[in-house]
């Protein structure tokens, strides 16, 4: 018996990318779904077949207990994904660092209304809510809008300020604890990540 006959090979990316996309490029200084939806892959041992497209919106903050539960009880992973919900909220943040945007970062910055180094998400069904340090926010329905082009918060006051408290909420449970000292990490491993565009 090999390794891949008792393993599951679970591959996902922490962020997409923006491809030119209203005129951004890479995954900095945006919350666009191009940046938040990411593939997430699960292939299971040899001698077990599930094939198919889970079509809900999983979570990655949800991957540590779909991995858990694996380990535990590979049986139960149909029945996890069946009951996994339809529709739940998806929180997002961006906190750039000024001393790291290059001269382009720069340059879109002082051209956009809504692009900071600071940026929340909520999206909630059909819904989604971006807040900038700058205190602008946008609406989107991702329904009639997927790509994000026309804010519709005029239309739907309602709907953005009861998306706008929610996020408030979900930035109030997550917000960084204060006074926790970051570890040192490998240097070399920094400076690639680095070049990598991770700060």
């Amino acid at each position: 018996m090999g390794d891949l006959d008792n393993t599951y090979v679970i591959v996902f990316a922490d962020h997409g990318e923006m491809l030119g996309e209203h005129g951004l490029y890479g995954h900095t200084l945006t919350l666009h779904n191009r940046v938040l939806h990411v593939p997430l892959l699960l292939a299971p041992p040899h001698d077990e077949i599930h094939q198919g497209v889970f079509s809900k919106r999983f979570r990655l903050q949800d991957l540590g207990e779909l991995v858990l539960r694996l380990a535990n009880d590979p049986s139960e992973l149909q029945a996890y994904l069946e009951d996994y919900p339809e529709e739940q909220p998806i929180y997002a943040e961006y906190a750039g660092r000024q001393d790291r945007l290059t001269a382009e970062d720069r340059g879109f910055l002082a051209q956009s209304s809504h692009l900071t180094t600071m940026s929340s998400v909520l999206i909630d069904g059909r819904h989604k809510l971006v807040r900038s340090s700058r205190g602008a926010d946008r609406l989107y329905d991702l329904l009639i809008d997927p790509d994000e082009e026309v804010g519709v918060a005029g239309v739907e006051p309602d709907v953005a300020q009861a998306m706008g408290k929610t996020l408030e909420d979900f930035r109030g449970r997550f917000q960084r604890a204060e006074g926790i000292e970051r570890i040192p990490g490998d240097a070399a491993i920094e400076e690639r990540l680095r070049a990598l565009g991770y700060h």
